[in-house]
């Protein structure tokens, strides 16, 4: 008989194997009801008032955002003749196009026509490319969607934690020592403060531009995802996925011990300065209310857009973690990074993370970038050894 330790065993070789995320993820969801229970919480989710509506319009723009980096990468001409390639030499299908365009756009406006035909054109694109590359191409094409759920998955567990965390933890217990360190780099200035002074001089149109900026930071994360699984694969992707984990998994632990909700909060009223038409301003009211709430009665009925993390900055972790995975496209990266360091001032003026986040951000970034490197050495010398042992072994049997 086999011994029962045998199977214990190659179960636990077979788990030390995994990826570091895929470990830690299992683990937190495991204790999830278990914390959750323990704290007087439910387990309720906003699927239709939040989840659904905000995956949907994420992944609408990340598709966008995914067909405008293929443009920027290999040009227009190029670009255009892999979308328009299909439909050379048919000219009812053309025309059949066009009117249809021109119809959305007079219906839905130029932006949101814009926004769904590249859409559409680009899912075509990838159909077309994965059945001229093999026969079991419906397989292929949900093979690609792994990722992004396991992106989803790992947003809802966070969420999750910061409801958790909200409950047990002032969230603001740090804010005021966040802003001082602040005012020692800022020779004095705070956020709060410069983001009135640029309100007291600047056109509100110029708060809509930064607003417009700091929120296409989601659609990056998804085009990265559509980019990896299309140029290298799902696996791929999902290393990507691993490693944005490792990061908002860190980021969680670093908010239980020092949590804060950001500058908007030290300002009186809420968000003061900025322009109340702005949806900034609406949603952070809504977060400081929300905490407000879940401190005084430790209890929420449903989680739903609960990501109350300042220190350290998410908001320029994802996308410098985007720029180290989609560093092999150098057109891209270096459009990425012009953009990034755009998003940077939209972060501080929206005030909604200190200058201090912004270090920790990148200290968060850097550790879960060099976890995904440990990990692909692990790999790499665990394939190693095998192809090692198969050769001592095939050269044995030959002797």
């Amino acid at each position: 008989m086999m011994p029962v330790s045998l199977p214990i065993f190659m179960f636990m070789k077979r788990v030390s194997a995994l990826p570091l995320d895929y470990k830690t993820t299992v683990i937190l969801y495991v204790m999830l009801p278990v914390l959750f229970r323990w704290r007087g919480l439910a387990l309720n989710y906003e699927w239709t008032d939040f989840f659904i509506p905000f995956w949907l319009g994420v992944a609408l723009y990340s598709l966008f955002a995914a067909a405008l980096f293929h443009l920027i990468e290999n040009g227009v001409r190029k670009s255009f003749w892999v979308a328009f390639k299909p439909l050379a030499g048919k000219k009812v299908r053309l025309i059949f196009l066009t009117v249809l365009v021109l119809e959305s756009t007079w219906l839905m406006g130029f932006w949101n026509t814009l926004i769904i035909s590249s859409d559409i054109l680009a899912v075509v694109v990838f159909v077309v490319h994965l059945r001229s590359k093999t026969k079991d191409w419906i397989k292929d094409a949900l093979t690609a969607l792994i990722p992004a759920f396991y992106f989803s998955a790992g947003f809802i567990l966070i969420a999750s934690y910061n409801v958790l965390i909200g409950s047990a933890r002032y969230f603001a217990a740090y804010d005021s020592f966040f802003n001082s360190l602040d005012k020692l780099f800022l020779s004095g200035w705070s956020v709060t403060e410069l983001s009135q002074q640029l309100a007291f001089k600047a056109s509100p149109l110029v708060f809509l531009f930064l607003e417009k900026i700091y929120f296409f930071m989601f659609p990056q994360i998804g085009a990265a995802i559509i980019l990896l699984t299309v140029q290298k694969g799902t696996k791929h992707a999902l290393r990507f996925v691993g490693t944005i984990a490792i990061a908002y998994q860190l980021a969680t632990l670093i908010y239980f011990f020092f949590p804060s909700l950001g500058p908007f909060f030290l300002s009186r009223p809420v968000s003061a300065g900025l322009p109340p038409h702005l949806v900034t301003t609406h949603i952070q009211a809504e977060l400081v209310q929300k905490l407000e709430l879940l401190w005084q009665t430790g209890t929420k009925s449903s989680i739903g857009l609960d990501f109350y993390i300042a220190f350290p900055c998410m908001h320029l972790a994802q996308p410098l973690i985007v720029l180290w995975f989609l560093r092999f496209m150098k057109r891209v990266f270096w459009a990425l990074a012009a953009y990034d360091f755009l998003m940077l001032f939209s972060i501080i003026f929206l005030q909604w993370h200190y200058l201090v986040d912004l270090l920790g951000g990148l200290f968060v970034a850097l550790i879960a970038i060099k976890v995904y490197q440990l990990e692909l050495k692990r790999v790499s010398s665990r394939t190693m050894e095998v192809q090692v042992k198969s050769e001592l072994v095939g050269r044995s049997g030959y002797a």
